[in-house]
């Protein structure tokens, strides 16, 4: 790691989550609050080498050195997945730990096995002996009951196959079990694998935990894999007894198979099961030694985490120097009372816990976003100190107001300078203003006019930079910068939403912060493809859904020009898992939503703000309460953009929710805008999710009705967790879930797949927002000609392929997505149907499968209008590579993402492929995911062998760190193999 780093990092910077700009006085603010530190001994370690410099006629540092510095801390950590005991202390022996470099989330790395885990135990109950007897009685619970003649089966037992009268719905299971002795000191979990179809277990009395027959419990297809309290999880023989019941046959069903080899994924460890993909979390630490060079004497050192999932405690030299719990917001804490002087090392501890059910989605677990050491002189810009806002825009000019917000060990004196820069760097406008003080921090309120401004905007991302000097006895002792754009915003039931003075609509699509086969780890290049990706397809605004988002991603945003809605919480009070952020919403929430604005604030992509999605005390007085009170502290630090929150089930009881807010979100609540309005006038609505299959209802609305700004289908990107939430069967009958069981491991509703290729719903929103004229699909074919039926989420099983080996002379049902007056459909150059544009855009056609072309044309006044094709692929016959960009930056965040594809000797991509595949990586990069997007696949997703799925995956390539090239080679048996090579250059 190279800690000394000799240039300027001029950019807004990061927000401590105890609601302080971070800096010396705010180190000192926060350590006294966490660690009831005097504050006299810390005012004094900053006022000396202040003073000495001063007295020496010295400016803050030396001509050859930056005076603040962001130094990112990628490399070199130590890593364990587990918990010892004594971790923090510097004399702590890591060398048997794994060196790991960040961004890391062990949760999408390859579990150990079963017997090797230091965390979990599963005690396997099925297959098994159990005793089992239909009726009810409490009693039956008891380990002390005599089970003796109850009916003695195996597992798996199902009601159904028995010969006597069906029984009346109740029935109690019980068996002994052993948990073994090495399972002290774990985490003991028993694994029931599948029960129909709900349950209450318990443990020697002790109740378990239990599954209801709720359409949201997912009962018939959950797995059981249940944690043990401690005073049942003790080595020994216990007592197991199951109280299942069902209406229509029940049992103890099992059914599970687990991965052939190593995978991420574990249905008896893991305790989010199908909320979170069956991903595991845990416990895990991490220590990094570093030495600080002789240069920083004297100054103030914080460390800075873009995130940490969840639980995060921080000790450096064995003292804590603080602590946080959410995990998606940011957080800094001072390091400079117990660092070691300047050429002596110190040693960073970091234990990371993210334990029980705590999320609706998968989380990822561990340092999964950027850590940063900020270096920065005694009296200097504090952490996103600097504030910059346009309240007047027009073409001609705008008005910005910079403030800017500085800390010290004593009360600041001086003046800050502030410098404009235009978009080609340029510049565009100077201002001064002097330091009013206010204690150990001060302000300066700049106010520049800037004339003929290039404003920011979807088609016009113009980004401007404020740089800002602060002076002191004629000295400039800092500088620092924010990038910012200059735009408007207005909303009013009448026009809508108005960016820069014009209705805009919102195209939009709500995002999990997840990467996929990437887990949770932030790369900037991952952020950019999804946003490039999404704006191709036409979107143009992303609501992050359920909490802020990493900021490289709005770094991104704000560069190509995608609109977002920075939201803040999934819950409040009330749970919504019985370990999620319920436990610390009343002694956080107002240090989170800081963390949030602060750092969030200069983003121009940022045109709203979400307190939370729905809430479960939405309709309460409580809720209303609430509402307000998150509604008021957002406007006290910014009251330029609009703020929201997502509602389901809307009905008269969200009006005094809504009264708190500007937007009122609307979650699958398209059918009472028109009535709500009539109610409320002056309400301006945004769809905050909706599902896909009613995607044309909900955008013909936002286009006919001006008081509805924008819709956000759920949801525009597939992500792990939520399992089969988009799932598609022949046959719903009888089906009471909304997720699927395992393998199913992410959601399947995305537009784009979780390796973010496109998927058939994208091809519709594109027709319907005018992308592309026309789209053609095909439906898989079922037995006896059956359609499928896509869950609410879902969407028909329908591909973009005229590949159907076996079909020959069925029917296939042929969808065309079209906007115009016909549509013409021809095989073979034969037109075999020609129709006016059906109703939502669909024109549907029955055509017996041949081999060929397939060619569907829009006309529009008889004149063609467009035209797309699908050409039957021959049998795979080599593998192909294609990168998006071959160059990447030579240092460790610097990624490259893959595509492997089997084709024809045609070159077409066989969309029925799936060949095993082998990728080599050789030169200046390393493999660090490899998938195909397929969500029941639950391979490694770190192993360089992996299956094709529709004839694709996808590979993404690390730098080493150093510049050089990096050769790719794609290997698979009977295939021509690919090479490629990319380019890892100094950035």
């Amino acid at each position: 790691m190279h800690l000394y780093n000799c240039h300027f990092v001029m950019r807004n910077r990061r927000v401590s989550a105890n609601a302080i700009p971070a800096g010396p006085g705010a180190a000192l603010l926060t350590h006294r609050r966490e660690n009831h530190m005097r504050p006299d001994r810390r005012a004094l370690s900053w006022a000396v080498p202040l003073l000495l410099l001063a007295a020496l006629g010295l400016s803050a540092c030396s001509s050859t050195r930056p005076l603040r510095e962001e130094r990112a801390l990628t490399s070199d950590w130590k890593f364990l997945r587990g918990d010892p005991s004594g971790a923090e202390q510097p004399s702590f022996d890591d060398a048997n730990w794994r060196s790991v470099d960040l961004p890391h989330d062990w949760s999408i790395e390859d579990l150990p096995a079963r017997d090797e885990d230091p965390l979990y135990a599963v005690v396997s109950l099925v297959p098994g002996q159990w005793r089992l007897k239909f009726g009810d009685d409490p009693g039956w619970k008891e380990a002390t009951f005599n089970d003796s003649s109850w009916t003695e089966v195996a597992t798996p037992d199902r009601w159904s196959d028995y010969q006597s009268a069906a029984p009346k719905g109740v029935a109690w299971y019980r068996r002994r079990f052993t948990i073994p002795q090495d399972a002290a000191g774990k985490r003991v979990l028993i694994d029931l694998e599948r029960i129909h179809t709900a349950d209450e277990t318990y443990v020697d009395g002790v109740k378990v935990d239990s599954t209801s027959d709720q359409y949201w419990s997912n009962a018939p297809v959950k797995i059981r894999a249940y944690l043990l309290p401690d005073e049942v999880s003790q080595p020994g023989e216990h007592l197991v007894a199951v109280r299942v019941t069902s209406r229509d046959g029940g049992g103890l069903v099992g059914g599970v198979e687990l991965a052939n080899g190593p995978s991420p994924f574990d249905p008896g460890r893991s305790l989010g099961a199908i909320s979170t993909g069956f991903a595991v979390g845990g416990i895990g630490w991490y220590r990094k030694h570093f030495t600080l060079p002789p240069e920083d004497a004297g100054k103030a050192v914080q460390i800075i985490f873009d995130g940490s999932y969840m639980e995060t405690t921080v000790w450096l030299n064995g003292a804590e120097v603080g602590r946080h719990v959410y995990g998606y917001t940011p957080f800094s804490f001072d390091l400079t009372p117990n660092l070691k002087p300047a050429g002596q090392e110190s040693v960073l501890a970091v234990r990371v816990s993210n334990l029980g059910r705590n999320s609706r989605w998968y989380s990822g677990s561990g340092l999964y976003r950027t850590v940063t050491l900020a270096v920065t002189p005694p009296l200097h810009v504090a952490v996103w100190g600097i504030s910059v806002t346009t309240p007047e825009v027009s073409s001609d000019k705008a008005t910005t107001h910079i403030k800017v917000r500085l800390e010290a060990p004593e009360p600041p004196e001086g003046s800050v300078r502030v410098s404009l820069t235009d978009p080609n760097g340029r510049s565009a406008g100077r201002g001064e203003a002097p330091i009013v003080s206010d204690g150990q921090s001060g302000t300066a309120e700049v106010v520049i006019d800037v004339d003929q401004p290039g404003l920011w905007s979807p088609e016009t991302p113009s980004l401007y930079r404020a740089e800002v000097e602060v002076e002191h006895a004629g000295e400039v002792v800092d500088r620092d910068s924010a990038m910012f754009g200059i735009r408007s915003l207005a909303w009013n039931a009448q026009q809508g939403f108005l960016l820069n003075g014009k209705p805009i609509l919102l195209r939009g699509g709500c995002v999990h912060h997840d990467h996929g086969i990437l887990g949770s780890a932030v790369y900037p290049a991952a952020e950019e493809r999804r946003v490039a990706t999404l704006k191709a397809a036409g979107y143009n605004a992303i609501r992050c859904s359920h909490n802020p988002p990493s900021e490289a991603f709005l770094e991104a945003c704000d560069r190509q020009g995608m609109l977002v809605i920075d939201e803040a919480f999934d819950m409040w009070q009330r749970p919504k898992n019985p370990d999620d952020y319920h436990l610390f919403v009343d002694k956080w929430w107002e240090r989170d939503v800081d963390a949030m604005v602060l750092r969030d604030r200069n983003h121009p992509s940022v045109v709203m703000w979400s307190i939370g999605n729905e809430i479960p005390e939405r309709f309460d007085p409580e809720g209303a309460e609430t509402a307000k009170r998150l509604a008021d502290h957002i406007r006290a630090m910014d009251s330029s953009r609009p703020i929201t929150s997502a509602v389901n089930w809307v009905t008269e009881k969200a009006d005094p929710f809504f009264a708190a807010l500007d937007i009122a979100g609307y979650n699958y609540n398209e059918r009472t805008y028109e009535t709500d309005h009539e109610r409320v006038p002056d309400r301006v609505i945004v769809s905050t999710e909706s599902f896909p299959n009613d995607s044309y209802t909900c955008w013909s609305k936002v286009e006919r009705l001006p008081y509805v700004i924008g819709d956000f289908i759920w949801t525009s990107w597939d992500y792990l967790g939520e399992s089969g939430i988009g799932h598609t069967r022949e046959d719903q009958a009888g089906f009471n879930t909304a997720l699927m069981g395992w393998p199913w491991h992410d959601a399947n509703c995305g537009d784009f797949d979780i390796c973010g290729f496109e998927k058939p719903q994208s091809l519709y929103r594109q027709v319907m927002w005018g992308v592309r004229p026309v789209s053609v699909l095909v439906e898989r074919p079922g037995p006896d000609g059956k359609v499928s039926q896509p869950d609410r989420w879902g969407w028909p099983d329908e591909h973009a392929s005229w590949t159907w080996p076996g079909a020959e002379g069925q029917d296939l049902v042929v969808r065309v997505y079209a906007d115009g007056d016909d549509v013409q459909l021809l095989l073979n150059g034969e037109e075999i149907g020609k129709k006016p544009v059906g109703e939502k855009l669909t024109t549907e056609f029955t055509v017996k499968y041949s081999p060929g072309t397939l060619v569907a044309r829009v006309l529009k006044e008889g004149q063609a209008a467009g035209e797309a094709q699908l050409v039957t692929a021959g049998s795979p016959a080599e593998l192909r590579m294609a990168v998006e960009r071959n160059t990447m930056p030579a240092k460790r965040e610097g990624v490259a993402f893959l595509a492997i594809s089997a084709v024809d000797d045609q070159g077409r991509r066989v969309p029925i492929a799936a060949n095993e595949i082998t990728l080599s990586i050789s030169g200046t990069g390393e493999l660090i995911a490899l998938g195909n997007g397929d969500p029941t696949d639950v391979d490694s997703l770190q192993n360089s062998r992996h299956k094709l799925w529709h004839g694709r995956a996808l590979a993404v390539i690390r730098s080493t760190g150093q510049p050089g090239s990096i050769i790719c080679q794609a290997a698979a048996t009977g295939l021509k193999s690919a090479e490629l090579t990319l380019n890892a250059v100094e950035p």
